[in-house]
């Protein structure tokens, strides 16, 4: 079902902030339109467009084992030197590609629309209207206007090869464009049967240059970021694409590229009586649906949308496994958008070898394990060592991999690669971890992420929470395979792994902890002690857990919201939605979209409205807030535990009259309606037989699903 119109973003003044921009994307490319009359602009991106020289190597001091001994020798300038400062290296950094500038004449932007059911962005200025889109399986943009263009290309303000001086701006965050030395860029234009082409190139090293390259027909334009190893491969790449592009024609393009958006909007959809929440809900799926994509890599920290402010995207753009890249790869599973989550699944298992050599190098270890803040190509950044080199953000990675197994039904990938895969990380795991005198498996080394930030009482008492929710998680993924494929050896030996693994740590007033000896005493960003409840979903909503549960969210909620970032509001909204607390969870959605949003719907971390939710009010765009939202609302709406399908268990009182057309696991197709609050009807289908029970309230029903069979009932259906 298409988004409604109210859904589409709207601005009827000029856009003057890069991160305001008017968002496309296919996941390959990028771009955001903004600027005003004078300049229109388009800050055009390459999702593997990156540096990837002057990665840290695993060599020296940069190995487990040295980090070991420097932590016991409480030696933090140390271990700053040596695992911290390789970061405010400018590379390895995602790259901006540059931008494409439209000169009107007319000095205000009367009206800024994107469409996001078909993905396509319109300008119009006091005297031109002006349309693009990037299309949805071809790596071109497209503009049109309804006279004659006047194009002009700009390549990144980068440094000079010559220079040596290195400028500085929170390094940690950003820094200067300038700090990245290149040869100049070189600028070309040319005639040839009506079209005028115009391009730089830019050479980043020996093996790599690339450019940004329009084709002008009248007023007709196309585009494209073209990547080779030289000069000349990617001209010549880049203008026989342009051409050909030019050839079919704008409206021939437009038609193609519609069809793939009419296919992604029909494969989920909802209706609210909050058209608030659902318009972000339907504006944060056409963001999946723009930066990530199957056959490319995964959306990094700012997706297919790199900073166009002369400097470095924050924390380079770069891919951080301690919470980003998972939160963003949440919500694309109930929403049933597997393809763009199989770009995630894919980098991970194709990354398999740099995992080994890593967990070999850095780690001594056998098995795999990657680096927690990495590049495109999984070399290692360095960072805060405790989260940067974690030992155990890998099982949460394995868990998205499980994740999409199990919304997929896709056994072939579950049993050839995904269960080999997370048995290498369960071996690695093994060979770090070490009994201690009770027999109990603990590492040695343990943090939770970010508490105590980069200090060194980060260093806690293993395990902490979040590490040992990671290894129970992890061989209980290994163990539940293993018994469901009658796999007699490994399943046992998992459950013998799981049998000396500590409890997680509670207190006395039943509050899960940060490790044995601390609780969380202060707000805090990262609720990093919490993430069996969500998104590890280790503690169900039910017994002794309900009291751990709702004891752990009542201390967050006293401890306040101070030092929260936006995404802090998403994962708060979850725990909401596991506690049935509808009216909660849609309050903080809210909060967290009108807070922490910008009206593209682009997460900013701060709030920057100074609102007083949060005293962080900075204005840093990173995605993965947006998509933890998303599967808020989800959650809100459906939940699945296995073969478990409980419909409608966190709604808000006043929500009477609601549809959804979700994913559940096992490749489930659930649609559900309620009128005047009541439970009318339910449609199943499955793309594979099985069986499933359903919950609506205190009613259930175990139903025998017969591939792709619909199944549809009412409430008076389930007992």
């Amino acid at each position: 079902m298409l988004p409604k119109e109210y859904c589409n973003i709207e601005y009827k003044n000029n856009i003057a902030h890069w991160d305001d921009g008017l968002p496309l994307g296919n996941g390959d490319t990028g771009c955001l339109i903004w600027g005003n009359g004078g300049g229109l602009r388009l800050s055009i991106d390459k999702n593997s467009l990156w540096d990837c020289s002057g990665a840290v190597t695993a060599q020296g001091d940069f190995t487990y084992k040295a980090l070991q001994r420097f932590v016991k020798q409480k030696r933090m300038r140390k271990i700053s030197k040596v695992f911290d400062a390789p970061y405010a290296n400018p590379t390895p950094t995602k790259l901006p590609a540059g931008k494409i500038i439209i000169r009107v004449g007319d000095k205000n932007i009367r009206r800024a629309y994107l469409d996001i059911s078909c993905a396509r962005a319109e300008i119009d200025t006091e005297n031109t209207h002006i349309e693009s889109f990037i299309h949805a399986k071809k790596s071109i943009g497209f503009i049109r206007a309804d006279r004659a263009l006047d194009i002009r290309i700009e390549n990144p303000d980068y440094g000079k090869k010559e220079e040596k001086k290195r400028s500085r701006f929170k390094p940690a965050i950003t820094q200067s464009l300038k700090n990245l030395k290149y040869e100049s860029a070189q600028t070309d234009c040319e005639t040839a049967g009506g079209i005028r082409f115009q391009y730089f190139t830019q050479k980043v090293n020996d093996k790599l240059t690339y450019g940004i390259f329009t084709a002008v027909f009248k007023n007709e334009a196309a585009y494209t970021v073209s990547i080779a190893a030289n000069k000349d491969d990617a001209v010549k790449d880049a203008l026989l694409l342009l051409r050909e592009a030019l050839k079919a024609g704008y409206d021939k393009n437009f038609s193609e590229h519609k069809k793939w958006w009419d296919q992604f909007w029909n494969e989920s959809h909802i209706d609210l009586p909050d058209k608030y929440l659902e318009k972000k809900w339907y504006m944060t799926n056409y963001l999946l649906g723009s930066c990530s994509r199957e056959g490319f890599a995964p959306m990094p920290l700012q997706g297919v949308w790199t900073a166009d402010n002369g400097r470095l995207p924050p924390w380079k753009g770069d891919y951080h496994f301690d919470l980003n890249v998972q939160l963003c790869y949440l919500s694309y599973l109930k929403a049933n958008h597997l393809s763009c989550g199989k770009s995630y699944i894919d980098f991970l298992l194709n990354n398999e070898k740099k995992a080994e050599k890593f967990a070999r190098d850095f780690y001594g270890a056998k098995g795999l394990c990657l680096p927690s803040v990495m590049d495109i190509k999984g070399n290692a950044l360095g960072g805060w060592a405790m989260y940067a080199l974690s030992p155990t953000n890998q099982a949460w990675l394995c868990h998205g991999i499980m994740q999409y197994c199990d919304y997929s039904a896709d056994d072939d990938l579950l049993l050839s690669r995904a269960y080999p895969y997370m048995k290498k990380y369960g071996e690695f795991l093994l060979s770090v971890l070490t009994e201690d005198k009770d027999g109990n498996l603990v590492l040695p080394l343990s943090s939770s992420p970010e508490t105590h930030d980069n200090t060194l009482r980060s260093w806690l008492k293993p395990n902490s929470n979040y590490d040992n929710a990671m290894l129970i998680r992890h061989f209980k993924n290994l163990f539940d395979i293993a018994e469901r494929y009658d796999m007699t050896a490994d399943k046992e030996k998992w459950q013998s792994v799981l049998h000396k693994l500590q409890p997680l740590a509670v207190s006395n007033d039943n509050v899960l902890m940060l490790s044995q000896n601390e609780k969380q005493t202060h707000s805090h960003r990262h609720f990093s002690h919490l993430i069996s409840i969500y998104p590890l979903e280790l503690l169900q909503y039910k017994g002794k857990n309900k009291e751990i549960i709702d004891a752990s969210v009542k201390d967050l909620e006293n401890l306040g919201s101070k030092e929260y970032c936006g995404y802090s509001f998403a994962w708060l909204a979850n725990l909401y939605a596991v506690q049935k607390r509808g009216a909660d969870a849609a309050e903080t959605l809210t909060s967290f979209w009108r807070n922490f949003c910008l009206p593209n719907v682009f997460h900013v971390n701060g709030d920057y409205k100074k609102s007083g939710k949060s005293a962080i009010t900075y204005r840093i765009f990173t995605l993965e807030g947006n998509f933890c939202a998303a599967d808020a609302l989800q959650n809100m709406l459906m939940q699945c535990r296995g073969d478990q399908i409980e419909l409608f268990p966190a709604l808000p009182d006043k929500w009477q009259d609601i549809s959804f057309d979700l994913l559940a696991c096992g490749n489930v197709r659930v649609s559900a309606c309620m009128k005047n609050g009541a439970l009318e009807v339910i449609r199943l289908c499955s793309a594979k037989s099985g069986k499933i029970h359903v919950i609506y309230k205190n009613r259930s029903k175990e139903i025998r699903l017969t591939e792709n069979e619909i199944i549809t009932l009412g409430v008076n259906d389930l007992s």
